[in-house]
């Protein structure tokens, strides 16, 4: 059961030395109500009594040695002082004792209230923290995963990519005297909006844009064919594939260029293969491989996104907020680098926070169950799952969230590859005995 199924129900406890009752509420907080009879306190009292007349120095008698009733009318604040302290943790050792409820990092949240303390009366106390999250168990059998396969690599996908490189390798001149031609490649000013008033700056004129490729769909090509440097247009583009709000754009023409394409039997000898046919059959591969990644992090998305949905567990704030403000402030001033154009109202700023959050909600969720399920299947990771990690990290697919950066010092480094090789290892196990339980027996 979590902290969340426990959420709002109040229990009791009750005992000869106090009466409790607590409450579980969101982000693993507890509140605690406790009342300790009269003979609790007596004895903590006379225990503060000690302790403040060990501290005190009188004239006239030894250290720790003046009369009890001298130091109870000389020293009274001392003594409800100390007694209180003593009281609080008394309070905190039959709390835990008792609900098996201990404190993240020993730490007290806010101010105890305390109501009453003395040695008639006794004492009430209320008092929260939070505590550690409730962990739920994976079970791999109970996964439904819509296996992704690898995209079919077809030879007009293989003679694309073939003309990307070969493009890539191409000569270019400027082109001065006349407007833009379908076959040219084209320097732009891109800006898009969806509701005409921010501004989103999507190309500028460092980027090189062949008309052939796949960058403009037909509809904005046309429009940009017969267009002269300098000029300018606007227009409305609605996907046909989508139902999302249309996008206004204003693309300006910076320059237009024209390319030569490589002799391709010539560039493959140039970079160490026999022939063109064997560059064909280098890409060839390399778009399998890409395909086979891309597949298998799709798989993996969409496990960690079913975990974290399937066992989704309330957190402490603590552990949420922890280095927040310092991340938010940073990836603020970046949103705000890369958006210089566009007024980052109060609205935009609160949804980058909220996502934010979110998202670390949603890291720290993962992390804690995958470190559960690789403590209870006692998964280590050998050299070969090292050396996988290294390959997958120096060349990830496209649909992977970076988590590595070979920018680390050494020690950091080995650490991470560590940590993310035994993690990938779960999650592959994960992932077989999912599809295991969910194939039906022969």
């Amino acid at each position: 059961m979590t902290n969340q199924e426990n959420a709002n129900e109040t229990k009791t406890i009750q005992t000869e030395e106090f009466n409790l009752s607590y409450q579980h509420r969101p982000n693993c907080k507890v509140h605690f109500d406790i009342t300790l009879p009269p003979s609790v306190i007596k004895t903590l009292h006379e225990k503060a009594l000690k302790n403040v007349a060990k501290e005190v120095s009188i004239p006239g008698f030894r250290k720790g040695k003046a009369p009890k009733e001298f130091i109870l009318e000389k020293f009274q604040k001392g003594i409800h002082s100390e007694l209180l302290t003593l009281s609080l943790e008394q309070t905190l050792q039959y709390i835990v004792k008792a609900t098996n409820i201990r404190p993240l990092n020993n730490e007290i949240s806010g101010k105890p209230k305390i109501h009453y303390c003395d040695t008639e009366k006794g004492a009430h106390i209320e008092l929260s923290y939070d505590t550690y999250p409730v962990i739920p168990p994976i079970d791999p059998s109970s996964i439904e995963i819509q296996e992704s396969l690898p995209e079919m690599i077809t030879e007009e996908k293989i003679q694309e990519e073939i003309d990307h490189v070969g493009w890539s390798a191409a000569t270019f001149e400027p082109i001065a005297d006349r407007a833009v031609e379908s076959d040219d490649a084209i320097r732009v000013n891109f800006f898009y909006s969806f509701d005409e008033k921010d501004w989103l700056q999507s190309l500028d004129s460092s980027k090189r844009i062949l008309l052939s490729s796949k960058v403009f769909p037909d509809e904005i090509k046309e429009r940009l064919i017969g267009l002269n440097v300098d000029d300018t247009v606007e227009g409305i583009y609605q996907s046909p594939k989508s139902d999302n709000t249309p996008m206004h754009y204003r693309i300006t023409i910076c320059a237009i260029e024209h390319g030569t394409y490589p002799d391709m039997e010539e560039f493959a000898k140039k970079n160490g293969l026999k022939d063109s046919q064997e560059l064909r059959t280098k890409i060839s591969e390399r778009l399998n491989s890409e395909a086979f990644l891309f597949a298998y992090q799709n798989n993996m998305n969409q496990l960690k996104e079913i975990l974290i949905n399937k066992y989704f567990f309330d957190l402490p704030t603590h552990v949420i907020l922890e280095g927040f403000k310092n991340e938010y402030e940073e990836a603020l001033a970046e949103f705000k680098e890369t958006h210089s154009n566009q007024h980052i109202t109060q609205e935009l700023a609160e949804n980058l926070k909220t996502q934010m959050l979110n998202s670390k909600v949603k890291e720290y969720i993962f992390s804690y169950l995958i470190n559960k399920f690789t403590d209870e299947r006692k998964i280590e990771i050998n050299e070969s799952d090292l050396l996988n990690e290294i390959n997958f990290q120096t060349y990830p697919p496209s649909n992977y969230t970076a988590e590595f950066s070979f920018d680390m010092n050494k020690n950091e480094a080995a650490q991470r590859l560590q940590f993310l090789a035994k993690r990938r290892k779960a999650m592959e196990l994960i992932f077989d005995e999912s599809k295991r339980a969910s194939t039906p027996m022969s």
